[in-house]
């Protein structure tokens, strides 16, 4: 019984996924100038770090069962715009934004806050493993060369900023 209604689950949330893709995969606005997905759906100009990564992970892994030939290359096009708007505006130290967000001023707001010297969010090291999903489904990894200086940086930004040599746990201090 449980099965059953577990399978029955399971179709009807991929159905609803497939018949809303159209709803995530956006067009290029404002400074965000390469198609992206934007997992919110009724949002209408972000770009998120590891909501774009699941976003993704999830599309690609229904790629191959839309009826129109036409949705699988989209998805693809749109997931690589993701990796393109982030190293779009990365900072000169290697920063990149959690998230692009179109609104009333002229850049992401998480980048003007970091130029002014504030510790802001980073994005989190999806963004590699993003690379490689997109490069492992497609069996193209030349598009990720582009990138790999910015790969570089960003991780030079990360490891000064952010990497913590020791780690408080729940059941002590751990030593990494």
């Amino acid at each position: 019984m449980e099965d059953k209604r577990t399978e029955q689950y399971r179709q009807e949330l991929k159905e609803f996924v497939m018949s809303h893709t159209e709803d995530v995969l956006k067009n290029p606005r404002s400074f965000i100038r390469y198609p992206f997905i934007d997992p919110g759906s009724v949002y209408d100009g972000n770009v998120w770090d590891w909501d774009t990564y699941w976003s993704v992970y999830g599309f690609l892994n229904l790629a191959d069962s839309y009826q129109d030939p036409s949705v699988k290359p989209r998805i693809i096009e749109h997931a690589q715009g993701n990796i393109r708007n982030f190293f779009d505006h990365q900072l000169e130290d290697g920063y990149i934004p959690m998230m692009i967000e179109v609104a009333d001023w002229p850049e992401p707001y998480l980048n003007m806050r970091h130029k002014e010297g504030k510790i802001m969010n980073m994005h989190k090291p999806f963004l590699c493993s993003q690379m490689c999903l997109i490069s492992d489904y497609t069996g193209d990894y030349a598009w990720t060369e582009e990138f790999l200086s910015g790969v570089a940086k960003y991780f030079e930004c990360y490891d000064h900023y952010y990497f913590m040599k020791t780690a408080d746990c729940m059941y002590g201090r751990m030593i990494l």
